[in-house]
Formats: structure tokens, C-alpha cells, sequence
């Protein structure tokens, strides 16, 4: 072949590649238009014919519109609920081989990932999501292509989002942090969503966790920049910030009037009699107390509640005996705010010892509800031997008590103990535990008694079907008699509270039961009684183990 003619043919070669890039590109975009305007159906049809026409080059401009087929085909998928489709083109996408190499085909990886990440956190599969945002940040942090540091940042912030959904609101807030730092001086459309949703949540964690004047700024910010946007959803966040700002504001400009109120009114509660005086001196000072950590003035605040006790935990008078009960509780979930476990455990025992023996029926519920919130306290600390042991302390102490109050504390402490139990695969015990729960709550008055018998008959209901779904595949006619059983113990605890966990619960039965209409009926009313959130953990608590019924039913429920 001569000179001329091998350079003919590299332009032919050329041309091809040029006019079989233009018409991917031309596909490419228009599924991208459809995807925008939400036309997810006509979407996938346009990538399919992309990626069927294409999908054989190896030319890198043709592969690299492939590629945007296969996302956008992803995500029509996910946006469809379907998520056992979309999940391994993401996956595929992130792992190609060239997708470190070539810096378009990077780009790509890095948004199938963060889409990965999105499905994933549709489905509630939070640690799964996690792990892909933190692949995002190794593989892409840092890199020369401005086009990387969006796909990043959201991943960021879709981390600070999961998060603050497991409730791990000090690492949450600290990722929200980094997307303000790194998004607040872009000028890249993609990333106005993630910096505004992140300037709330922070602003909301450090309100919940009563750090009042550092959320006040993030809420203003908030309302600066998205107050007047173009985008409805971003308006809406805005107005949410105004919402909380002027809540918090006046908070705060009531505080220093309300604390010299109070000040004055310790000192010398005048006009009352000696004995009423104590009282209201006692009361007082567990409102300061109070209001000090509302306003973030925590130390303080525990000086407020040692004032308290050293005035009035000795006192003859039951009232001022019950304001030093509700300091010491108090006391002790400011102390664990302030991530400092074994005072805070000091102070339940201190609580035990005070008034464990009380003859006043008020001041032993005290006492019950601080071993209880002790005992999640150690389960958070992943001390759970100590978080089983204190629960039935609180049995021994309690078990056989007359009052109707302490008695529904320990009702809780029972469902506590199943829930446990049934977490270390201990099912007849933990099934013991929920039906002594619901033994004790028929005893209680009516009104006193429905919410207890339901949570009881609802968490037998659900460790029942939990058993049932390990048994499915090895003894299916034993699984299928247990699922009869959840669903009497649902049906029970429907006629109790007509909703929640249990109206789902029987829901699911249905489904794995082969009843797809009836499970749809029952979820969404579920879903309707219950808001979004109800929705969220229903799905995570699907958990393990796992059928192949459950991908079917998180689409059913997801859809609805």
C-alpha cells in the first residue's frame, strides 16, 4: 500500500468514526432531553437502540456515547423503582477499564457511582451507600478535570444525607460542612441542590443538638442565597430556613428576660406559702436548667440542675422530690450530649439510689424510665451485655409493682428485651418477652393500655415473620404456620391502634402470602397514615434475611 493510499484510508477510517460519533451524540442527547422532561419509557427506548446500533465499536468517541447510553438507561431504571436493572449498568460503568484512563469516560464513572449511591439510598441500604461515597472521594478527589469536583461533592452530600438518617448527627454535620465549604464558591448549577439542602441540615442538627447561635447564621445564609431562586425545590428550602430562623430568634430574644424572671422568682418566690414557695423555687430552677440547654449554655445548665438537687433532692415535700428526679433524668441526657458516658451513667445510678424506693408512684416511673433510657444508652456504647443486665434489673426492681405508671414502664422494658432477644436469633425468648408485654398491658385500663398491647402484638408480629422468613426455603410448611401467627398478632394489635407497623406488617404477609392487591391496599394505607419517613424505615426493616418476595415488595411499596 502506498503513502497516499494508507492516508486515504486513515481519513476514510476517520470520516466513519466522525459520522458514527455524530449520530450516537445525536441519540445520546435526545435520550438525555426525554430524561430531563421525565420520559423515562421513551428514554430507555431511544439508549437501547444506542447501545444496540453502537454497542460494538471500539472506537473511544463512540464509546464514550455508549457509555451515556448505559447511564441514562440506569437511571430511567432507577427512576421506574427498577433497581435490580439499573444497579449492574451503574456497576459496569464504574468499573470499565478505561475508566481511569480517559478523562470523559472518568467523568462518567464517577456519575454512575453517585447515581449507584442515590438508588442505593432509595432503598435504604445505607451502608451500602456509604461505601460508594467513599469510593467516589478516593478514586476522584483531587483530580486535574473540573468536571469531577460536582460528581464529589454530591457524593459528599449524599453521604452527610445517609448519615443523618442513621442518626450519626456529628458526622453528619461534619460532611455537610465539607459540601458547604467546597460548593459555596461555584458557580456550577448542579451543585445549588446539595449546598442548600446542606446549609439545613446542619443548621438543623446544630439546632437539635441546642447549639442555637451557630444555626442561626447557616439559616440565614440559607435565606440569602436561595430565597428568590429560580427552582421551586430551592425556594422551598429557603423557606423552610425563614421558618426555623424566626422560631429560633425568638427563642432567643425571650431567653434573657425569661432567665431573670426565673433568677428572681428562685431567690424569693413571694406571695405564696412556705411550703408552695419550695415548690415553685424548685420548679424554677429545673425550667432554667432547661431553657440554659435549649440555648446551648450547657454548662451552665448542669450547675442549674446541681443547684436543684443540693436544695430540694432531700426535701420531705414529694414535689420538690419529683423536680430533683426530673433533673437528675435530664441531667443525664446532657451529659450524654456532651459525650460523656460515664458521669452520665453515674447520674442514672445516682437517680437509682435516690429514689428506687420511693413510695410515690410518680418518682418510681422516674426511676424506670432512667433504667430504661440507661439500657439504650449502653447499646449505643456497644455494651450490650450491660444493656440486657439493666433491663432486667429494672424487671427485679419493678416487675410486680401496683402502679399503673410504673407498670407500663415496665411493659416497654419488656419489648425491649424481645427486641434484643430476637436480635441474637433468641426467638422463643424473645417471644416470651413480647407476650408477657402483652399479658401485663390487658391488665391496664383501657386508655392506658391500647398503645402498649399494640407495640407488644405488633413486635411479636414482626419477630414471627422474621422466623417464618428464616425457615422459608428448609421447612416452608412450618414458616407458613408462623406467618398465621403474625398475622393474628397484627390483626390483634390492629384493633387496639388501627395503623403503623402493623397494618404493614400485614401487608407484607399478604405479599408473601401470593395476595399482591391486597398488600397494596394495606401498604399504602400504611404509607398514607404514616408519612414518608414511616416508609423509609418500613423498607430498612426488611433487612435479613432476604427473599427474592422482598425486591418485588420494595418496588410495590416504593411505587405507591
Amino acid at each position: 500500500m502506498t503513502a497516499d493510499e494508507s492516508k486515504a484510508r486513515r481519513h476514510d477510517v476517520t470520516s466513519g468514526t466522525a459520522r458514527l460519533e455524530a449520530v450516537s451524540r445525536d441519540l445520546a442527547d435526545r435520550s438525555r432531553d426525554l430524561l430531563d422532561r421525565g420520559k423515562h419509557d421513551e428514554a430507555l427506548a431511544l439508549c437501547d437502540e444506542l447501545i444496540r446500533r453502537f454497542g460494538g465499536s471500539s472506537a473511544l468517541p463512540v464509546r464514550i456515547q455508549v457509555t451515556r447510553a448505559l447511564l441514562g438507561k440506569a437511571f430511567a431504571l432507577a427512576e421506574l423503582y427498577r433497581f435490580d436493572e439499573a444497579l449492574p449498568l451503574l456497576d459496569q460503568i464504574a468499573q470499565q477499564p478505561d475508566a481511569m484512563r480517559e478523562a470523559e469516560l472518568r467523568v462518567l464513572a464517577a456519575k454512575a457511582l453517585v447515581t449507584k449511591a442515590d438508588a442505593l439510598g432509595q432503598q435504604d441500604r445505607f451502608d451500602e451507600v456509604l461505601a460508594v461515597c467513599d469510593e467516589v472521594t478516593r478514586r476522584f478527589d483531587g483530580a486535574a478535570e473540573e468536571s469531577l469536583r460536582a460528581p464529589v461533592i454530591v457524593a459528599i452530600f449524599y453521604k452527610a444525607r445517609t448519615l443523618a438518617l442513621q442518626k450519626r448527627h456529628e458526622e453528619a454535620r461534619r460532611s455537610y460542612k465539607e459540601v458547604i465549604q467546597r460548593a459555596s464558591g461555584s458557580e456550577n448549577p448542579l451543585l445549588r441542590q446539595p449546598l442548600a439542602w446542606s446549609l439545613l441540615g446542619k443548621a438543623s442538627i446544630l439546632w437539635m443538638e441546642q447549639r442555637p447561635t451557630e444555626a442561626l447564621p447557616l439559616f440565614a445564609e440559607l435565606v440569602h442565597r436561595f430565597g428568590d431562586a429560580q427552582e421551586e425545590e430551592l425556594r422551598g428550602v429557603a423557606a423552610a430556613a425563614l421558618r426555623g430562623r424566626t422560631e429560633l430568634q425568638q427563642q432567643l430574644d425571650h431567653a434573657d428576660e425569661k432567665l431573670r424572671e426565673l433568677d428572681a422568682f428562685i431567690q424569693q418566690p413571694e406571695g405564696h406559702p412556705e411550703r408552695e414557695q419550695r415548690v415553685r423555687a424548685a420548679q424554677a430552677l429545673l425550667d432554667k436548667a432547661r431553657l440554659q440547654r435549649t440555648l446551648g449554655r450547657r454548662e451552665e445548665a448542669l450547675a442549674t440542675f446541681d443547684e436543684l438537687l443540693r436544695r430540694h433532692a432531700e426535701a420531705p415535700e414529694r414535689e420538690q422530690r419529683l423536680q430533683a428526679a426530673l433533673a437528675l433524668l435530664d441531667k443525664g441526657f446532657l451529659l450524654e450530649n456532651l459525650k460523656a458516658p460515664e458521669p452520665a451513667l453515674a447520674v442514672r445510678d445516682e437517680l437509682v439510689q435516690r429514689f428506687g424506693l420511693a413510695s410515690e408512684p410518680e418518682l418510681r416511673q422516674q426511676v424506670a424510665q432512667s433504667l430504661l433510657h440507661k439500657s439504650e444508652f449502653l447499646g449505643r456504647l456497644n455494651r450490650p451485655d450491660e444493656e440486657m443486665a439493666v433491663l432486667d434489673e429494672l424487671l427485679r426492681w419493678y416487675g410486680s409493682d401496683s402502679s399503673s405508671s410504673v407498670r407500663a414502664e415496665v411493659i416497654h422494658a419488656l419489648i425491649r428485651k424481645g427486641d434484643l432477644l430476637a436480635g441474637r436469633q433468641r426467638f422463643q425468648a424473645a417471644l416470651a418477652a413480647y407476650e408477657a408485654a402483652e399479658s401485663r398491658a390487658s391488665q391496664l385500663e383501657e386508655w392506658r393500655g391500647d398503645g402498649p398491647a399494640y407495640e407488644a402484638l405488633t413486635h411479636a408480629g414482626l419477630a414471627l415473620i422474621h422466623e417464618a422468613k428464616r425457615r422459608w426455603w428448609e421447612e416452608r410448611e412450618q414458616a407458613l404456620a408462623l406467618l398465621e401467627k403474625a398475622r393474628a398478632k397484627l390483626v390483634s394489635a390492629l384493633v387496639r391502634i388501627p395503623g403503623g407497623s402493623a397494618l404493614w406488617g400485614a401487608g407484607y404477609i399478604a405479599f408473601l402470602l401470593g395476595k399482591p392487591e391486597e398488600a397494596r391496599s394495606l401498604v399504602a394505607r400504611a404509607i398514607q397514615r404514616e408519612g414518608e419517613e414511616f416508609r423509609r424505615r418500613s423498607l430498612q426493616g426488611l433487612g435479613t434475611p432476604s427473599l427474592p418476595e422482598d425486591r418485588e415488595f420494595r418496588a410495590l411499596t416504593l411505587s405507591l
